[in-house]
């Protein structure tokens, strides 16, 4: 559910006038704007201008009653109407303020009746009411995320475009269709104050004026497993045949030379035993060059 104490108030284009005169500054960004003359008072707005009512909403600190003084004339006397918010003692208070003339400036003041011994007024606010037959559509992002609002109504062919917050004016019954394109990390929760439509867009005939929230939440970002590390072994080095080769024939020469030495000495001692016994080695030595020479 959309948070709807979340006010939003910041220009008025397209059709009309500018909501409110410069007389009172109005805290539009709502970042905590304290009242100039009552510190307890803080974060004045003005929302849902039409042609015959506004909404009035502030802060206060401690929780107080509190109630408007406001009328056509920025005098005592000319703020002779009343709008009472005495049914509770709260931090938030919204007044609607209806039967208003339309096209009209009207200025208001805040009296706070506190834990003090008399009551406190604030300073000097103003605003204008739209001209006969307008009434105002709000538009606010709220949620962690962030995105555009665009859209366009049945009487415009202009393209309605704003950031987090924005206020457009509209003849009394007005279709206007809005969308949101959210940021790269931001994702569309949900509309209020409007009728949803299946492709996602909101719907809202502007028989009032009134505010439309679209909720914008937080992509998480995806984890990323880790890539695997591949370890390639080296390919095994192949033989020095040439060197082997080399070593063996060494080898069998050696073996060669040896035995041609043991020979001449039994044969001196056994002349007629040790034939049989060099053919052997003799036959032994060629069979191993044999069998090397076909593994080369």
């Amino acid at each position: 559910m959309v948070n709807k104490n979340i006010k939003a108030l910041t220009f008025s284009v397209l059709i009309g006038a500018f909501a409110l005169l410069p007389l009172g500054t109005v805290n539009l960004a709502r970042a905590q704007t304290y009242d100039t003359v009552n510190s307890m008072l803080y974060d004045v707005m003005v929302a849902n201008l039409s042609d015959t009512s506004a909404t009035i909403s502030w802060n206060s600190s401690p929780a107080d009653y509190s109630y408007l003084n406001y009328g056509t004339a920025n005098t005592s006397a000319g703020r002779n109407l009343n709008a009472q918010d005495l049914s509770v003692q709260t931090m938030d208070h919204t007044l609607n303020l209806t039967g208003l003339m339309p096209n009209t400036t009207y200025y208001f003041h805040i009296v706070s009746n506190s834990q003090s011994a008399s009551p406190l007024e604030s300073q000097d606010y103003s605003f204008m009411t739209l001209p006969s037959g307008m009434v105002s559509l709000t538009v606010a992002t709220v949620g962690g995320g962030k995105g555009t609002i665009s859209g366009g109504s049945n009487t415009s062919s202009t393209s309605l475009e704003c950031g987090p917050t924005c206020s457009f004016n509209f003849p009394r019954g007005t279709a206007v269709t809005l969308n949101v394109s959210p940021d790269s990390n931001s994702i569309l929760a949900g509309w209020s104050g409007c009728a949803i439509k299946a492709d996602g867009s909101c719907a809202v005939t502007l028989n009032q004026s009134q505010t439309v929230y679209a909720e914008l939440g937080l992509v998480m970002p995806t984890a990323v497993a880790p890539t695997p590390m591949v370890t390639t072994p080296a390919p095994a080095s192949s033989p020095d045949l040439t060197s082997l080769n080399a070593e063996f024939e060494q080898a069998l020469t050696t073996i060669q030379n040896d035995w041609n030495q043991k020979e001449l000495m039994l044969n001196n001692n056994k002349p007629e035993a040790n034939d049989a016994d060099s053919t052997l080695i003799k036959n032994l030595i060629k069979q191993i060059q044999m069998n090397w020479s076909q593994e080369k």
